[in-house]
């Protein structure tokens, strides 16, 4: 518990972190925290108790390569995780959903090399202005971020940049920094900033009230994105309208698409050809059921899971 002279009290709470931690962020809208385990190529998902500050477990998915440094961008939008190789140096890219915390991968840019076995660890930071992604090992990568998406794209590289750690191996601990303001910030505003939006005016992660303030209000959001997943017996889900094509035969990966807002999507499975078996159907998420098609209405970022349970 932080007071108002900055000082600390506590701890108040402590919840259980997978053995192996190597790195810890908070998204700025204060609700989820995530942790980085480098051993175990696991990312662990917490949510923030407002009143409290207390974390819950709510989570966590697999990476692979060695997971050693994360960031989320400064609207709360996408979560960054730096790899540590070996033979990656690379950034993942995963959509937070702003309700649950859950991620949904997006991609994976690779930093710049300057030997050949890229092995050394890879911080990485974002920029306040929500528009460019950093990292770092013996090069200094940038990477710009579709606003949409949360996609990465090479904005150039400055090699050579001193890393005393580089030839240690894993586990040294390093990090950098960018400054800045944040894109909505309002110059010595602490109390009633001049732009106060009005209810239901869809603007920003941070209340205006509060010293956020300031900036442009933006229109709401026209598309959102639904992602599927499937069970460990796989099957065929693809989507009316088209969009979502994941695990068809011709070895499609189209998990994950972008659909205009209210639009009611179908969401329709084939099962494995092989083996040939019944199966029984299951719909979980924002979609639930057991029939062969189940319907999404598209009125936020949704997800949905399909598990087939052999008869």
């Amino acid at each position: 518990s932080v007071n108002s002279t900055g000082a600390l009290t506590g701890p108040i709470s402590n919840v259980k972190a997978q053995k192996g931690l190597s790195a810890f962020t908070t998204e700025p809208n204060g609700k989820f925290a995530y942790t980085v385990n480098t051993s175990l190529n696991l990312i662990q998902i917490f949510g923030i108790n407002a009143t409290t500050g207390a974390l819950s477990e709510l989570g966590s998915i697999q990476v692979d390569s060695y997971p050693y440094s994360i960031t989320a961008d400064s609207f709360g939008r996408f979560l960054y995780i730096g790899l540590q190789g070996p033979l990656k140096s690379d950034v993942l890219t995963y959509r937070i959903n702003p309700n649950t915390g859950a991620l949904s991968p997006v991609g994976e840019a690779f930093t710049h090399c300057s030997d050949v076995y890229c092995t050394q660890s890879v911080a990485v930071i974002a920029e306040p202005q929500g528009q460019f992604i950093y990292a770092i090992h013996d090069t200094l990568s940038s990477f710009q971020v579709d606003d949409k998406s949360g996609a990465l794209s090479g904005a150039g590289n400055i090699l050579d940049v001193f890393n005393p750690y580089r030839y240690s191996g894993r586990g040294d601990a390093f990090d950098f920094a960018a400054t800045g303001t944040y894109p909505l910030w309002e110059n010595r505003c602490t109390f009633s900033c001049t732009v106060t939006l009005p209810p239901g005016v869809w603007c920003c992660p941070y209340s205006s009230g509060g010293g956020g303030g300031g900036g442009t209000n933006q229109d709401p959001p026209t598309k959102h994105y639904l992602t599927v997943t499937r069970g460990v017996w796989g099957g065929w889900i693809k989507s009316t309208p088209a969009g979502i094509d994941y695990g068809d035969p011709n070895q499609s990966n189209k998990f994950s698409a972008e659909f205009t807002k209210n639009t009611s999507v179908q969401l329709c499975e084939t099962p494995p050809a092989t083996p040939a078996q019944a199966y029984d159907i299951t719909w979980t998420g924002a979609a639930s059921g057991t029939t062969k098609c189940v319907n999404v209405i598209m009125n936020a970022d949704k997800q949905v899971q399909l598990v087939l349970t052999p008869r």
